[in-house]
Formats: C-alpha cells, sequence, structure tokens
C-alpha cells in the first residue's frame, strides 16, 4: 500500500492532464459555446481571449444559471423550477440566449503548471470547490 501512495506522490499533472482541450471564445454567444460542448462531449472549457491566453471558464452550470434568470430572480441550481398555477415543472432551456460567453463565464480561474505535484493540484481543487483546473505552459 505505500508504494501507492509513493507512486501518487510522485506524479505530476502533465502525467494525467487532458491535452484535447476545447477553448471558447469570449465572442461566442451562449447558443455557439452549447453547440461547442455538445458536439464534443464535453460539459465545460476553458474561455480565451483574442490573444490566446484564458480569461475564464464556462462550464454547464452556468447554463443554469443563465436559464434561472430567465424564469427566476432566485438563486440558481441544477434542480431549478418555476411555478405554473399550483405545479412545479422544470425549467426548460428552450432557447439559448445570445448573451455573450463573457457574461457567464467564472473568470476567478485557478490554474496550475505541469510540473505541479498531482496531489497538490487535487488538494487546491478541493479546497477551492472547482471541478476544472487549466495547465498552463510556460507561455501561458
Amino acid at each position: 500500500m505505500e508504494h501507492i501512495f509513493e507512486r501518487l506522490q510522485g506524479l505530476k499533472v502533465v502525467d494525467c492532464r487532458n491535452s484535447n482541450v476545447v477553448p471558447l471564445s469570449v465572442r461566442h454567444t451562449m447558443r455557439e459555446a452549447a453547440g461547442m460542448l455538445r458536439r464534443h462531449g464535453i460539459s465545460g472549457a476553458p474561455v480565451v481571449d483574442e490573444h490566446g491566453h484564458c480569461v475564464g471558464m464556462l462550464s454547464a452550470s452556468d447554463f443554469v444559471h443563465l436559464a434561472a434568470d430567465d424564469h427566476d430572480a432566485s438563486p440558481p441550481s441544477a434542480f431549478a423550477r418555476q411555478e405554473h398555477g399550483q405545479h412545479r415543472v422544470p425549467i426548460e432551456i428552450e432557447e439559448i440566449a445570445e448573451d455573450m460567453v463573457s457574461k457567464y463565464m467564472s473568470t476567478g480561474v485557478q490554474s496550475v503548471r505541469q510540473e505541479t505535484n498531482l496531489v497538490n493540484a487535487a488538494q487546491m481543487m478541493c479546497s477551492c470547490h472547482i471541478h476544472r483546473l487549466p495547465v498552463l505552459d510556460e507561455n501561458s
């Protein structure tokens, strides 16, 4: 068992990162972003500016915020609902807004370098309550 922990301590982010990243542009609309996420079968992506620098993250939960903003002033959740008379029904996103991605993306992006210890990256994700951690190279 100790061998497993030693191996884990020796792993770096570069050893297990996803190198097939699909970036979104700050110029994309939410509709375009939804299409890209769906085509690639992913639930989130980094948002880059015109220079290719990561300026935010967009995830499926941001679409929940969009839907909740359209239907209700209460805080959104994955189970957001709207009232229809006496019945509660799930919110349906019939049409994705033409708002820009930059309006809904998270801007407080935490990132790591390729050589970051994997355990340290996992601790960062847990302590910051984040699901995505962009890996930046020496040029980013």
